[in-house]
């Protein structure tokens, strides 16, 4: 099924293009498709069904064959029970969205894309990096739609009070910074800080920014591809976080160094600590100057505060890295074994992923398609920025999200709190994190 009119058209497409020196492709199934039926599909999610639905009425006007499609939201916290109840007794939807975070604890529950279909290699030409995560050990686990780059929130009139115009574009900028904006009060406690960072448990995204930093170090010196899971040579996955990569130390060591201090009281920049609330909460409300997030929190940051004179920019970089680097969360389609409808999800999850679709999923969520055919067609100015942050954005294979956010929490609470050395701290990270690949 998955070989046939997936793979010729993935083919003819693809070699069109590569033909005129030009990598890029489109999830199509030919130009009369849109009067073929691919009958009822049920996707499952937990993306927001206002927003999902006012997409795939967009795009179903534009292709009837998509009428067939409906779509329920989830909730985030019952999700992987209600879906694993389901897959169990062989009831449930025809496809169900999952991030990149999510690929290989799902990757058993899902009919994948075989490699003699699509290569890595053609995959890696048709979407962002950011989506590698989906490519498994037998195919690939979700056909990517759409990905959501961390960048940076700054607080225009924080920044000004403190002599700045605009935010930092490096890091090194953001510790020179920081005494400037952060306000204490007569008693010396933080009233204002300049940054969100240092803290685990109140930053809500606290192991994107994390990975982002330890990936940017690795590059620091040349181009790494990996920098916290990778493949081996024995063609397993493994733990990278106390590899050096040809430097001095690991990279790992000098990002979480580098994140802590801004909640050392010992530092100058020191700016942040556990009493305050949340870092989304503290920069709608005026409490912090600069917070990290992900581009699609600037509606929820709008609602919060609709009166915040605040600006979006990319994510600070570190002077003489190979390469600009972001993280990116990418969302994608996966088919389970148990579908009642597999060749109408196949197909469904093709139409859904064209370059004209995928973008209009991504408008609607304020992020940017996973194509890289469509981050090169034609966006109005705001979504340009998005596109490009998307183009910056990388990603690790993740063995267990939920387990390794509790190995990153305890990697930087404990470098924090001082109960371990900041190498001993990034080693027993490694030391679990290959514990739990192994135990996979």
């Amino acid at each position: 099924m998955k070989s046939s009119m997936f793979q010729v058209a993935l083919l003819v497409v693809f070699a069109a293009f590569a033909a005129a020196g030009v990598l890029v492709f489109a999830l199509a199934v030919g130009t009369n498709q849109e009067d073929t039926s691919i009958g009822n599909v049920v996707i499952w999610g937990t993306l927001d069904k206002a927003i999902f639905d006012a997409a795939l009425d967009q795009a179903s006007q534009a292709n009837r064959a998509l009428s067939g499609v409906t779509y329920e939201q989830k909730d985030t916290s019952l999700f992987d029970q209600e879906l694993a109840n389901a897959l169990a007794e062989k009831r449930g939807p025809d496809i169900y969205i999952i991030t990149t975070d999510q690929a290989l604890l799902h990757e058993a529950k899902v009919d994948p894309i075989p490699y003699k279909n699509i290569s890595q290699t053609t995959f890696k030409d048709i979407f962002v990096e950011a989506a590698d995560p989906f490519l498994g050990h037998k195919g690939i686990i979700a056909i990517p739609f759409m990905t959501d780059p961390i960048v940076l929130y700054s607080n225009r009139d924080l920044l000004a009070a403190g002599g700045y115009a605009n935010p930092p574009q490096y890091w090194d900028e953001v510790p020179e910074m920081a005494p400037r904006l952060t306000v204490r009060d007569t008693s010396g406690t933080i009233r204002i800080s300049a940054i969100a960072l240092g803290t685990y448990r109140n930053i809500e995204n606290a192991k994107a920014i994390v990975s982002a930093l330890i990936m940017q170090a690795a590059n620091l010196t040349g181009v790494v591809q990996d920098s916290i899971t990778g493949i081996g040579t024995d063609g397993r996955l493994r733990s990278l976080l106390a590899q050096t990569f040809g430097q001095e130390r690991a990279p790992a060591v000098d990002a979480i160094r580098f994140y802590t201090e801004f909640a050392n009281p010992a530092q100058a920049d020191y700016s942040w600590n556990g009493s305050f609330e949340s870092a989304r909460l503290s920069f709608t409300q005026g409490h912090v100057a600069m917070y990290i997030g992900f581009a699609s929190e600037e509606p929820l940051i709008q609602s919060m505060n609709s009166n915040l004179n605040y600006a979006v920019t990319g994510l600070p970089q570190l002077h003489g890295s190979a390469r600009p680097i972001t993280f990116g969360r990418t969302y994608g389609y996966a088919i389970p074994l148990t579908s009642k409808n597999p060749q109408g999800a196949i197909m469904a999850a093709e139409l859904l992923d064209t370059a004209t679709t995928s973008a209009v999923f991504a408008r609607h969520f304020g992020v940017a398609s996973a194509s890289r055919l469509a981050l090169a067609l034609p966006v109005v100015r705001d979504q340009e920025f998005t596109n490009k942050m998307v183009l910056l954005s990388k990603n690790w294979t993740d063995p267990d999200p939920a387990a390794t956010d509790a190995i990153f929490r305890d990697m930087i609470e404990s470098t924090v709190s001082g109960a371990a050395q900041l190498t001993d701290a990034v080693s027993r990270a490694d030391q679990k994190l290959q514990h739990l690949i192994a135990a996979d």
